[in-house]
């Protein structure tokens, strides 16, 4: 089913202040002073961005004294994945209120851990990987905004995390990552975070490897979206992917899950 119109009806229009934002971000004349000025104008936004930008995660832990440093400091890349992730967790938070999604805390805390791995790791797609890592299951709570019975479903089938999209597939004839690509499309995001996501429909793709190693990590140490886990182990060659000789897996986990429970609280 490559028509999604019926889930892209479904979805709420991103958040004004935040398409204002990432057109500004995105433009050649873009500066320090307007984003910041844009910024202030939602009080929950700015002061997370700012408490993001000072995280350990970053590596500015309390030296980010303002959203104009913020900008310099990060760049505008960095920064308008921040602001992205932060609006669309904030209304997605609202849709499970209003829609009951179920499942959404265990899939977004997946993503996120898997993505902060991704991002910690010596991979040279860390960058990208966060943010590919942080929206590879938004087509998975469209759907459940949309059928919740769907998800239902995928947990009485008791598929795992590596046979779920082709349950999707199978079942109701769904390409999970194309409608990933068609949700972040339908709602403009960065150029840089579709072209992501559009890389690992190519299963064979080193970012596609390297996030499935992510996954399977983040899984095992319990995060686990819809309970699902992975029915197939790691080997020892595709975990060397994400780690190397200076950094090693035990090491590169637990600034993972520092970085993750630091993140989690000041998200939630």
């Amino acid at each position: 089913m490559d028509n999604f119109d019926e889930i892209l009806d479904s979805l709420p229009p991103l958040n004004p202040s935040c398409q204002n934002l990432l057109r500004e971000l995105q433009g050649e004349d873009s500066t320090a002073q307007k984003v910041e000025q844009m910024l202030l104008k939602d009080p929950v936004i700015s002061a997370r961005t700012l408490h993001l930008a000072n995280s350990s995660f970053y590596g500015f832990s309390g030296k980010v004294s303002s959203l104009k440093q913020a900008y310099i400091i990060l760049g505008k890349d960095t920064l308008s994945n921040l602001v992205t992730s932060l609006y669309l967790l904030d209304q997605f938070s609202k849709e499970k209120t209003d829609h009951s999604i179920d499942g959404y805390d265990s899939v977004w805390k997946h993503s996120l851990f898997s993505g902060i791995l991704f991002s910690s790791s010596s991979s040279r797609f860390a960058d990208d990987g966060f943010i590919i890592s942080l929206f590879q299951y938004i087509g998975l709570l469209a759907i459940g905004m949309v059928n919740p019975g769907v998800l239902e479903d995928l947990k009485a089938k008791e598929a795992s995390i590596d046979t779920m999209e082709q349950v999707l597939m199978d079942d109701l004839g769904i390409d999970l990552t194309k409608l990933n690509i068609e949700i972040l499309s339908y709602w403009k995001l960065p150029l840089g975070i579709i072209e992501g996501m559009k890389t690992i429909q190519n299963l064979d793709s080193d970012l596609s490897k390297e996030l499935r190693v992510c996954k399977f990590i983040a899984s095992a140490m319990g995060y686990r979206p819809l309970g699902f886990t992975y029915s197939r182990p790691i080997s020892k060659p595709e975990l060397e992917l994400i780690t190397n000789t200076t950094m090693s897996l035990s090491v590169l986990i637990k600034e993972a899950s520092e970085s993750f429970n630091e993140i989690n609280q000041i998200i939630n």
